[in-house]
């Protein structure tokens, strides 16, 4: 009988940012060395029960099922092992047996008690022991392995595109992954790469995230050998098992729409979860945010609730995301950045799940918030509501929408981004053909960098005011500050406000602002910006925000009707090979 690898033991790389308790939990002396755990003495202990490592079968049973379980183990040594099941019911034990690691390998056949919950495992040495490699298989499946398309869309990130591709060419070139091929989409026609037959750099206009990754399918369906594809950012940090497990993931999918959305953890702090998949109810929701995968309960309980993904409004980040080319209806929407992604999941028929450890170790979006980012943001929260598959909104619903988020931004201070905000309304008023005559947005993010005079990162003031106050939040502080609109609403807020500073993971609690006439926000390198409490410049984006709303009012038969028809001529492969013909000198 065949036999197919589904996840190997994944130990941290000592090349990327790394928190080793993510990966495998070492006691009594037990320790990494040269890719290896090396177990020196009776006692010394290696325990499988991490976000890298545990073993998700409810996952694998409802996306992808398989037969015959076992774990298979080289190394050399006596040891203990014992691995068990968790389930909402509780925890059972599998196997507990004594075990003589050999270089030929030990396989262990797992009958599980339930076809749902995590598999765990761990080693304990009965003596000196070395463990070279430790997997989980299963019978291989009927269907011809998959042909992987992945697909990077850099722009002026020379250094950390040909870091990430060189890697990816290593991996290809040693036969790791035989029917996979890199496609590098370089928008700003800048990057060189050594020649690799498994590689193709393809010199692109630059059209955004939305353009680079379309470009990348056109080349994946022109190849005609590819079932799948990869889309993946240029800085990815991530180790190439992610690329087995979802291979071997994909290849097992009962449905044939199966795709699989990659996690995004945080590379400063590479214990924590920025998100495991995302949802789009009216905006953007990471699920698992802020899970600490170190800690075991927060893991497990976050794993017993991911295979059964939310029916609707679920999506995968481009960061890393793998799907079939067959189920693709609608190509990405020219948004350049930002929402392409939410508008590709939710407008094809992709049955999407998430696999424990195949994440990307990335900056995570704190550091990148700025009136650039919340005008794209605006732009597509504003379109993908209007044209919604399912549970799309109608015109007093998005207003409601839009005025919440200018209102949060102006509330936080922040009166350029909502500034920025009010321009991204103003431009999807002139219906989707701005999309169209904006396709490469020079236009617009040179008018929107104009505008960014304070909110853009720089050095430390001076005068650096104390950190804001650990104050208690109750309903009635939260009730007072928000009807008050964080004091817009009340006088004299040069007498009674306070001057704070604000690190980068509160910067957007509103309470670290309450009442604040000046915030410092500091980020992770130690750049700063500041933020000063103006009730005439509230009092004109408020005034801006009511006549734009009237506006969209009465715009809203046409607006909806064009945008609806745009959906479906703007997302087609005909629409970018338009696009990608045009080449103009570099901007």
């Amino acid at each position: 009988m065949t036999r197919h690898i589904l996840q190997q033991l994944m130990l941290p790389d000592p090349d990327l940012p790394n928190a080793p308790d993510v990966f495998v939990r070492l006691s009594q002396g037990a320790a990494l060395k040269d890719g290896n755990v090396t177990l020196p003495a009776s006692g010394a202990r290696l325990q499988v029960d991490t976000y890298a490592n545990l073993f998700n079968l409810g996952t694998w049973t409802t996306h992808a099922p398989i037969t015959d379980l076992a774990l298979e183990l080289t190394g050399t040594g006596p040891v203990s092992l014992h691995l068990w099941q968790v389930t909402q019911k509780g925890e059972q034990t599998l196997i507990q047996t004594d075990v003589t690691l050999t270089q030929g390998g030990d396989r262990l056949p797992i009958t599980p008690a339930a076809p749902d919950g995590l598999l765990m495992w761990s080693l304990t040495a009965r003596g000196p022991a070395h463990l070279n490699s430790a997997a989980i298989t299963a019978r291989a499946p009927t269907a011809a392995p998959i042909k992987l398309a992945i697909v990077i869309t850099t722009f002026g990130r020379e250094d950390a595109v040909r870091a990430t591709a060189t890697r990816i060419a290593a991996f290809l070139g040693a036969g790791q992954l035989p029917r996979a091929h890199l496609f590098v989409i370089d928008n700003g026609r800048s990057v060189t790469l050594p020649d690799h037959p498994d590689v193709t750099l393809i010199p692109n206009r630059n059209l955004g995230g939305a353009g680079g990754f379309a470009r990348g399918l056109a080349a994946s369906r022109d190849a005609g050998s590819f079932s799948h594809v990869l889309f993946m950012d240029d800085d990815a940090a991530f180790q190439m098992e992610n690329l087995t497990r979802t291979a071997a993931f994909l290849r097992h999918a009962a449905d044939p729409a199966t795709a699989l959305a990659g996690a995004m953890v945080s590379a400063v702090r590479p214990h924590e979860l920025w998100e495991n998949g995302a949802t789009f109810d009216q905006v953007a929701r990471s699920r698992f945010k802020g899970t600490d995968l170190r800690n075991a309960d927060e893991v497990t309980a976050m794993e017993l609730a991911t295979p059964e993904t939310p029916d609707t409004g679920f999506y995968g980040a481009w960061w890393y995301f793998a799907f079939p080319i067959a189920a693709v209806r609608h190509d990405p929407f020219p948004f350049f950045v930002r929402g392409d992604d939410v508008w590709f999941g939710l407008s094809n028929p992709f049955r999407i799940a998430t696999l424990n450890g195949v994440m990307s170790l990335q900056d995570d979006f704190s550091a990148k918030s700025s009136p650039q980012t919340a005008y794209l943001d605006m732009r597509y929260i504003l379109v993908v509501n209007m044209t919604r598959p399912t549970r799309g909104r109608g015109p007093f619903g998005i207003i409601a929408l839009a005025m919440r988020q200018i209102l949060y931004c102006a509330s936080h201070l922040h009166y350029e981004a909502a500034s920025a905000q009010l321009t991204a309304w103003q431009d999807v008023l002139d219906g989707p053909d701005f999309f169209a005559r904006n396709i490469d947005m020079a236009d617009k993010r040179s008018q929107i960098a104009a505008l960014t005079q304070t909110e853009r990162w720089g050095p430390l003031p001076a005068d650096l005011p104390p950190q804001a106050p650990q104050v208690p939040m109750t309903t009635a502080r939260k009730i007072v500050q928000r009807l008050t609109l964080n004091g817009h609403l009340l006088p004299g807020a040069r007498w009674w406000g306070r001057d704070v500073t604000i690190p980068l993971q509160d910067r957007s609690s509103l309470w670290c602002l309450r009442y604040a006439k000046r915030g410092v926000f500091l980020d992770d390198a130690g750049r700063a910006y500041t933020v000063t409490h103006s009730k005439l410049t509230f009092a004109r984006l408020m005034g801006r925000s009511l006549s734009l709303a009237l506006r969209f009012l009465i715009a809203w038969p046409r607006l909806s009707r064009d945008y609806r028809a745009a959906m479906n001529t703007m997302t087609t492969p005909a629409f970018w090979k338009d696009q990608f013909a045009v080449f103009p000198d570099k901007r």
